[in-house]
């Protein structure tokens, strides 16, 4: 709820800045603010409205884990010192990024919905969702966000938050396959749907 405040006062500035500079990018930028604020809005409302799963990880390596892949970019962002600026991409490659962060946004949001109540930050089990971007790739979610990353830090390739991607990735990677192995474990469907969508995070690739 505190993050959905902060995208909410960030967008008026975003806003603003629109106006006053109204160029393609900041305007992508600007719908992208827009898009996240209403992915936000969706989680808080999962999260408020979710019942009680019939199964959790609770180790809490793990559930540390899935926390920081969450919120990692964010503190960065907020209260790290950018660090020096690795590489300054041309417009045509920082339109490109936008593309994709608007993408991730997107992406989120269709996962977002599919999900529903059924939303966590850690591994637990409840429905199991296939519909959606779900019959693409068994965690949407998740390639969402790291597109958004990966699209916003090409923008501002500064060193501290390049590193941040990297660990959001590996965290990523070990979050998938604890919540799989939880799935796998509680849920008699889930290796049904292992096998008709093969790929976790890369459609055709992983």
């Amino acid at each position: 709820m505190l993050l959905m405040v902060l995208q909410l006062t960030a967008l008026l500035a975003d806003g603003r800045t629109a106006l006053a500079h109204p160029s393609w990018l900041v305007i992508a930028g600007f719908a992208r603010a827009i898009l996240y604020a209403a992915f936000l809005s969706i989680l808080v409302v999962a999260v408020l409205l979710r019942e009680q799963p019939f199964h959790r990880d609770g180790r809490l390596l793990i559930r540390g884990t899935a926390v920081t892949a969450s919120f990692l970019l964010v503190i960065l962002g907020a209260l790290a010192p950018a660090g020096p600026l690795l590489l300054r991409v041309p417009g045509m490659i920082a339109g490109a990024a936008a593309v994709v962060t608007v993408g991730g946004v997107l992406l989120a949001l269709s996962a977002a919905f599919e999900l529903g109540t059924n939303f966590s930050f850690g591994p637990q089990s409840r429905r199991l969702v296939v519909t959606g971007p779900y019959r693409l790739v068994r965690h949407p979610m998740y390639l969402a966000e790291l597109l958004m990353a990966v699209g916003i830090v090409i923008v501002a390739m500064h060193l501290t938050l390049v590193i941040g991607v990297c660990v959001v990735i590996v965290l990523q990677v070990v979050r998938i396959s604890a919540e799989e192995q939880l799935l796998m474990r509680t849920m008699p469907t889930y290796g049904t749907y292992v096998r008709a969508t093969r790929c976790r995070l890369i459609p055709s690739v992983w």
